[in-house]
C-alpha cells in the first residue's frame, strides 16, 4: 500500500500538477476581478491537519516508511529527471531548460571552486556554492555524466574543510546545509565511503550541533530567518535519516511545531510582511521545505494550508507595477527577481495567470536560445524545479488580479491599477508600522508607475555591511532611539510622505489602510506621527479613466507655522516647476505635479548623487523633490497633489 502511495505522490510531483485542496482550479476563461477587493483562499472542505498537535510518532512513522534510497529530495526517482533527456515530445520550452541545466552545469565546471569567504558577520559564498551543487546534481541527474557528480564532489568536500560556516550568522550555515543535502542526495550513488562520511561529519559539526551550540533564537520566530534556517536543517536532516534517525525525528518534529509562526504573517489574503523582496527568500525557502517534505515524506503536515499562504502569488504579482518594479518598501530593491517559486504556487491552485511574466521571459529565452545556442537565466537557479513544477506547453491564462488589491495583514499595503495595458497607472502605497522587521519609516509613503515609468520611487535598502562595518549603528535595533534610523534610506527623509517639522515616524505606530472608495483608500496616520498632530490622515485616489493619482493630507492639531514637507524621490528629470506645477521627463514621457492646495508653493530639489551623509549610500540619477507648507493658526493643514502622465 505504501509503495502505492508513494508511486502515485511521485506521478502528481512529477507531473507538476498537484491539486491544491483549499482553492479550486478555476477555469481557463475565467474573467479578470476588475474590481474586487482581494478576498482570503476559502477554507478546505476537508479539514487540514494541525501541525501543532503532530506527534514524535507520526513523524517516527514517516521516516520509517521513507525509501532508503536516494535521491528522495524534491524528486524520489532517479528518472525524475533523466525520462527528460528524450527530447522527443518536448515542447521549445521544456528543451530550453534542458539546455540551461547543461550550461549551468558547464559554467561551473570551467570555474574553480570558491573558498571560504566571510563579509563582516556574514558568509558570503554559501549562496554560491549551493548554485554550483545545485547546477552540478542537476546534470548529473539528468544526463547520468559522471564527470558532474564527481565535480559536485569536489565542491561539497572543499567546503566541508572549510574551518567553519560562520555559526553566530547562521542563515549561512541553513544555505550550506541545503547545499550538501541536495548534492548528498542527488550524488548519493556517486559518493563514496568515505566521501559520505566527510560530509555528514561535517553536517553534523558544522551545522547540526551549532543549532545548540549559538542557542538559536530563529528556532521559534515568525520571519524569514525561521523560513531559510528551518529548510536547511530539515533538508539535510532528512537526506541524512538513515545515518541518524533520532536526530531527524528531532529536528523535523521542532520544525513541524515551530513554523506554523512563520505561517501566521500570511493570513488573509497571502501578503508576506517583510517585503517583496524578503518574499522571495523566505517564501522561497519555505517552498523548497514543502517540497522535499512532500517528496521524502509524503506530507507537510498541514503547513501548506495556513490561512492565506497559497494566495501569496497574487501578492508578489498584485505589488509587481506597470513598469515592472516591484513595490520595493522596507528593505527591498525594486527589481523583481527571477524565482522558480512561482511555479509552485501556480502548480498547486491552478493559477497560471500568476506566470505571465514568467511566461513571456521564458518564451523569449527559448526564441533567443534558438538563435544564438545559448542559454539566459530566466528560472533562477534551480532550473530542474521549472521543468517538473510547470506545465508544459505554456498556455497563458487571463489575469485574474484586482484593480484594487489590499493586503490586510500584520503590515498592509495597497495597490491600485487604472488597467493592465503596458501604459496603465500603478500606485501602490504602505500602511503598517516602522518597527516591523526590515522596516522603514515609510508609513503613508507610495510608489507612482504610468506609461511604463516608475516615477514616485523608494530607494529600498542600503547594503547592510556598509553600515555594521562602520561599528557605530545597531541597524536592527528597530527602537525610537536606535541609529538604524539615521541611514537616509532606511528613515522618514527618502520616503514620499510628509514630514512635520523635523520629527521623525514613530516605531510602534500603527496605520491600516483601508478602502474609501472603488479607487480610494485612506490612512490614520495619527499614531505614526505622534504628539506632533491631533490627526493625520492621507488619502489616495486613482482616476482610471485619466490614469492621475491625486494624493491629499489633512493635519490638524500642529503647532502653528510649524512647516509640513510634502517630498518625492524620483528618477525623472525636472524639466520645469512654476508656482503650484512641476513636470519630469523620463525615457521619452512627462509626468506632470499639480499642486491643487495651496495654490502657491516654492519647490526644492535635492540631487542625491552624493551621499545625504558620510554613512549613506550614492543614490545616482535620484532626487528628492519637495515643498514646504506651514501650519495655519489654528493648527490645521491641507495638501493635495495630483501626479498626471
Amino acid at each position: 500500500m505504501q509503495i502505492r502511495i508513494y508511486a502515485l505522490f511521485a506521478v502528481l510531483l512529477l507531473g507538476g500538477c498537484t491539486v491544491s485542496t483549499s482553492s479550486p482550479t478555476p477555469s481557463a476563461s475565467a474573467k479578470p476581478a476588475v474590481d474586487a477587493t482581494t478576498t482570503a483562499t476559502p477554507e478546505a472542505k476537508k479539514k487540514s491537519q494541525d501541525p501543532r498537535k503532530v506527534t514524535a510518532q507520526q513523524v517516527r512513522d514517516r521516516l520509517a516508511a521513507m525509501p532508503k534510497t536516494h535521491p528522495r529530495l524534491f524528486i524520489n526517482s532517479s528518472s525524475a529527471l533523466s525520462r527528460f533527456r528524450d527530447d522527443a515530445g518536448l515542447c521549445d520550452e521544456q528543451r530550453f531548460l534542458v539546455a540551461r541545466i547543461r550550461q549551468a552545469a558547464d559554467d561551473v565546471m570551467g570555474s574553480k571552486a570558491p573558498p571560504r569567504r566571510q563579509t563582516g558577520r556574514r558568509l558570503s559564498t554559501g549562496n554560491t556554492f549551493t548554485s554550483r551543487v545545485i547546477a552540478l546534481s542537476s546534470a548529473w541527474q539528468m544526463f547520468g555524466e559522471r564527470r558532474y557528480a564527481d565535480r559536485c564532489r569536489e565542491e561539497m568536500l572543499s567546503a566541508c574543510a572549510w574551518s567553519d560556516w560562520v555559526p553566530t550568522h547562521y542563515l549561512g550555515v541553513a544555505e550550506m546545509l541545503l547545499g550538501l543535502a541536495i548534492g548528498y542526495d542527488w550524488c548519493y550513488d556517486a559518493l563514496g565511503p568515505d566521501d559520505r562520511a566527510t560530509i555528514l561529519a561535517a553536517m553534523k559539526d558544522k551545522g547540526f550541533d551549532e543549532i545548540e551550540r549559538q542557542r538559536s533564537w530563529w528556532r521559534k520566530t515568525n520571519n524569514n530567518w525561521g523560513q531559510v534556517c528551518w529548510n536547511g536543517v530539515t533538508a539535510a536532516a532528512i537526506a541524512t535519516a538513515e545515518d541518524d534517525p533520532a536526530r531527524a525525528e528531532t529536528l523535523i518534529l521542532e520544525a513541524v511545531h515551530a513554523l506554523p509562526r512563520t505561517f501566521e504573517p500570511y493570513a488573509p489574503v497571502g501578503a508576506y510582511p517583510e517585503g517583496p523582496g524578503y518574499w522571495g527568500y523566505g517564501t522561497g525557502r519555505i517552498v523548497y521545505l514543502l517540497a522535499i517534505w512532500r517528496s521524502a515524506l509524503g506530507t507537510d503536515f498541514g503547513l501548506a494550508d495556513a490561512p492565506g499562504f497559497l494566495h501569496t502569488g497574487e501578492y508578489i504579482n498584485a505589488l509587481t507595477g506597470t513598469s515592472g518594479f516591484y513595490f520595493n518598501y522596507s528593505d527591498c530593491g525594486r527589481s523583481r527577481r527571477i524565482a522558480d517559486t512561482l511555479w509552485w504556487f501556480a502548480a498547486q491552485t491552478g493559477r497560471t495567470d500568476w506566470l505571465a511574466r514568467e511566461h513571456a521571459a521564458l518564451r523569449a529565452a527559448t526564441a533567443k536560445w534558438k538563435e544564438t545556442g545559448k542559454t539566459e537565466d530566466v528560472t533562477g537557479r534551480f532550473p530542474a524545479l521549472v521543468l517538473l513544477w510547470g506545465r508544459f506547453p505554456l498556455v497563458d491564462a487571463p489575469s485574474r488580479l484586482p484593480l484594487r488589491y489590499l493586503s490586510h495583514g500584520e503590515n498592509p499595503v495597497a495597490a491600485l491599477r487604472s488597467g493592465f495595458t503596458p501604459d496603465a497607472s500603478f500606485l501602490g502605497v504602505k500602511g503598517g508600522m516602522p518597527k516591523y522587521n526590515h522596516g522603514h519609516m515609510d508609513v503613508g509613503s507610495f510608489v507612482f508607475d504610468a506609461d511604463g515609468v516608475r516615477w514616485a520611487e523608494d530607494l529600498g535598502s542600503q547594503n547592510y555591511h556598509s553600515i555594521e562595518k562602520l561599528g557605530t549603528f545597531t541597524l536592527f535595533n528597530m527602537k525610537q532611539n536606535s541609529s538604524r534610523w539615521d541611514v537616509f534610506r532606511l528613515g522618514n527623509e527618502s520616503h514620499n510622505l510628509v514630514v512635520v517639522g523635523t520629527n521623525r515616524q514613530m516605531v510602534a505606530g500603527f496605520a491600516n489602510v483601508v478602502p474609501a472608495g472603488l479607487a480610494t483608500v485612506q490612512l490614520d496616520l495619527a499614531s505614526i506621527y505622534g504628539p506632533c498632530v491631533k490627526a493625520a490622515k492621507r488619502t489616495f485616489t486613482l482616476d482610471r479613466a485619466t490614469r492621475a493619482a491625486t494624493v491629499r493630507d489633512d493635519f490638524s492639531g500642529v503647532a502653528p507655522g510649524t512647516p509640513l514637507r510634502w517630498q518625492m524621490v524620483t528618477s525623472g528629470t525636472v524639466e520645469s516647476s512654476e508656482g503650484n506645477r512641476l513636470v519630469l521627463a523620463q525615457k521619452g514621457k512627462r509626468l506632470f505635479l499639480h499642486v491643487e492646495t495651496p495654490k502657491q508653493v516654492n519647490w526644492d530639489v535635492l540631487e542625491l548623487d552624493k551621499p545625504v551623509n558620510p554613512w549613506d549610500c550614492t543614490n545616482k540619477g535620484f532626487r528628492r523633490i519637495s515643498f514646504a507648507v506651514p501650519a495655519a493658526a489654528d493648527g490645521t493643514a491641507t495638501i493635495s497633489v495630483t501626479l498626471a502622465p
